[in-house]
């Protein structure tokens, strides 16, 4: 009985062994073949496209390290590729493909004609912002945008105008007590103070007083924020990953920013007509009067916060940076601000901003030389496609990204592209050109909605400062260059201490050492 029991154990534990040796093996097989299929799949996007003009990938990372290898450079290097491989080619982010877009009839192809929808990895990199008009779907944004802009009226620019005014004469006594003092100041660091707290003005009807004291907590809360999203968009899908660590800086900006907001539309919201009526109206009246929620009003006005203070101080600093290297540009912009700003004014009335041509032509050779916006729009292919200029084939889901830096840089669209020529800009060369050859503000209906904000707002401040300053380089113009990270902003190469004179033991590197005079004909 004993034997026989043995026996059964034996003969069933060879059975399972033999079973489970089968059941390994087919365990092994089925993580093989799902290897396999897993490389496969992510090597075929490379076979596939390997004929399309672009930088060949280095797998399976694609052309990451090239990308990284100079932080802040990445526009000179597509710049060299798109100058090498034709305006519109390809680039690899490990196996996910991005078609970078320099023809302008391809641009005009992404932008109008298709007008395809925003890429999901920006709208996830910028969606802490909310629902505001730079990550709102199609439909959701051709609605609000339709009910923002029927108030953005010659009344509002009136408004935009006070308020510009008003910080203008605070910039204008800051600078005066810096004039002739051979002291070397960071000009970027004074537009954007400026530019900060004329936004904070315009949208909220308060001044920050960035350009006077550090004591308001918004302003740290504002360029926090822009950091962060910038962080996102570098460091993305790592970012969202463990995002109470990783996002613990950004969260905290954002509960400054929603509960300063809030504080204010609840004062507006017990505002009598009386007190209404008696103030100038600011952007928190058009959200409000549109009947959005409040979440959606505070979404618009950080929008629009960091969209408008960012962007237009940079490309003013490097507009006046092209100025100070060119004194036959100075001198009729000098004479311009004569014609329209009375001797006994400082800043430029309302209705004269729109006579200052030569103003308008420099401003926009600024922007066409340093968009600040260099690559104007990321969007994603929803359907199959050929890219009409190029003839490169686009599939859904491919990414593309309309450079409006390598537009303005290209010798086929810009004779001597490099060089700060404004008679670029008369009426009659800008009649002659392609309206997608110049984009700094994108085209189509995603187009900037603040952009005769940032324009108005450009010409006053040049013709007010032009009128009473001459600005110098504290540094060779060599040493300045653009440093991309979202926005383009200047950047000295080198430290510079306060007598001008280079000095490596200083940490910091200013954006535009400049030294500011008192205008020599100017009484």
């Amino acid at each position: 009985m004993k034997s026989w029991i043995q026996v059964c154990f034996v003969q069933l534990n060879n059975s399972l062994s033999q079973d489970g040796s089968q059941v390994f093996a087919l365990f092994i097989f089925t993580a093989l073949v799902w290897i396999l299929y897993k490389c496969l799949k992510y090597v075929y996007p490379y076979w596939r496209f390997r004929n399309i003009p672009g930088p060949p990938p280095k797998w399976p990372i694609g052309n990451i390290f090239e990308l990284l290898k100079k932080p802040g450079q990445e526009h000179r290097l597509l710049l060299q590729y798109a100058k090498r491989y034709g305006p519109t080619f390809q680039l690899w982010y490990l196996n996910r493909r991005t078609v970078i877009v320099a023809n302008p009839e391809d641009a005009k192809f992404v932008l109008a004609t298709r007008n395809y929808p925003k890429s999901p990895i920006f709208c996830r990199c910028f969606s802490p912002l909310g629902h505001g008009l730079l990550t709102l779907s199609q439909q959701e944004h051709s609605v609000q945008r339709k009910a923002i802009s029927q108030r953005f009226n010659e009344e509002f620019l009136q408004s935009l105008h006070h308020h510009l005014t008003a910080e203008l004469e605070v910039f204008i006594t800051q600078v005066d007590a810096l004039c002739d003092t051979e002291r070397v100041v960071d000009l970027d660091a004074l537009i954007s103070a400026l530019t900060l707290d004329v936004i904070a003005r315009t949208a909220f009807g308060v001044s920050f007083s960035t350009q006077t004291s550090q004591q308001h907590p918004m302003p740290c809360a504002v360029l926090t924020l822009l950091d962060e999203l910038v962080n996102n968009m570098i460091f993305y899908p790592y970012r969202f990953w463990l995002p109470q660590i990783t996002q613990k800086r950004l969260n905290e900006a954002l509960t400054v920013i929603h509960k300063f907001c809030s504080m204010v539309i609840d004062l507006r919201l017990q505002e009598s007509r009386e007190e209404k009526a008696n103030r100038v109206r600011d952007l928190l009246d058009i959200f409000l009067e549109s009947e959005e929620t409040r979440d959606n009003v505070i979404a618009h006005v950080a929008t629009f916060m960091l969209a408008g203070h960012d962007t237009t101080s940079h490309t003013l600093s490097f507009c006046m940076y092209e100025i100070a290297q060119n004194r036959d540009i100075e001198r009729k912009l000098q004479e311009e601000s004569d014609r329209f700003i009375a001797p006994q004014d400082r800043i430029v009335p309302f209705e004269q901003v729109g006579h200052l041509d030569y103003t308008r032509m420099v401003w926009n050779e600024a922007l066409r030389t340093h968009p600040a916006a260099a690559n104007t729009s990321v969007r994603c292919a929803d359907r199959d496609d050929i890219l009409p200029g190029s003839g490169i084939p686009i599939t859904k889901g491919t990414g593309l990204m309309v450079s409006s830096y390598l537009i303005h840089h290209l010798p086929q669209y810009w004779e001597d592209p490099d060089s700060f020529i404004p008679e670029r800009h008369t009426k009659e060369a800008v009649r002659q050109r392609s309206p997608y050859h110049f984009l700094p503000f994108s085209r189509g209906s995603r187009n900037c909605i603040g952009q005769f904000v940032a324009n108005h707002e450009a010409l006053t401040i040049l013709s007010s400062i032009y009128k009473r300053y001459e600005i110098r380089l504290a540094v060779d113009a060599q040493e300045i260059e653009e440093y991309f990270r979202v926005t383009m902003k200047p950047h000295c190469r080198v430290s510079v201490g306060s007598e001008g004179k280079k000095d490596p033991s200083l940490d910091a590197h200013l954006g535009l050492p400049v030294k500011i005079y008192t205008r020599k004909c100017h009484s």
